[in-house]
């Protein structure tokens, strides 16, 4: 991520900031919901309530102007165009609370299935491995785009929704030291 100081402006409402909190070292990165009176109101945008803390301008990093994602760097929605980004993420995570209950049993049974496993050994899945200081960074690739990961140090995969139906993770390797041989790699 690539933050900008703002100087001596005040941050506007929907602009996305990293800050600290006092007596704090983790940096946070939330929206503005409003600012003034050298006084800011964060909330996190998947988050349906503003944070608990009011915010002095002193402890403001920056504004966030680009984020890296899985294919490449983003311009982060900053102003007017971040209040309307904000808003949808609101709704999408809404709509997501509603359907969930519904579709958490049929997605758990599917999921179940030897089936779906056997269907995933047919795709073109490709298991990349980089190598970190912390020790080996797993992401499972599908036609390019990164469907999961295994962090190095963790014992687990973090699988994209969708491809969790597919994919059977007892085949893939972690990073904690256990390695296994990817069957549905190409």
């Amino acid at each position: 991520m690539l933050v900008l100081p703002l100087g001596e402006a005040l941050p506007r409402r929907g602009d996305v900031i990293a800050f600290s909190l006092p007596g704090e070292d983790r940096t946070i990165v939330h929206r503005v919901e409003s600012a003034g009176d050298g006084s800011i109101r964060t909330r996190g945008d998947a988050s349906g309530s503003p944070d608990s803390w009011i915010l002095l301008p002193s402890a403001i990093r920056g504004r966030v102007e680009f984020v890296r994602g899985d294919c490449g760097w983003y311009r982060a929605r900053n102003g007017r165009a971040g209040r309307v980004e904000a808003g949808t993420v609101a709704v999408r995570w809404g709509i997501r609370a509603l359907v969930a209950p519904v579709l958490n049993p049929v997605y758990r049974a599917l999921s179940a299935s030897r089936y779906m496993k056997r269907l995933g050994r047919t795709l073109p899945t490709r298991l990349i491995v980089y190598q970190r200081k912390q020790g080996p960074e797993y992401q499972l690739r599908l036609w390019g785009v990164t469907i999961g990961r295994c962090l190095p140090g963790r014992k687990r995969w973090r699988i994209s929704t969708p491809f969790r139906l597919v994919v059977d993770e007892g085949c893939l390797p972690v990073s904690a030291g256990q390695t296994k041989t990817l069957e549905t790699a190409e």
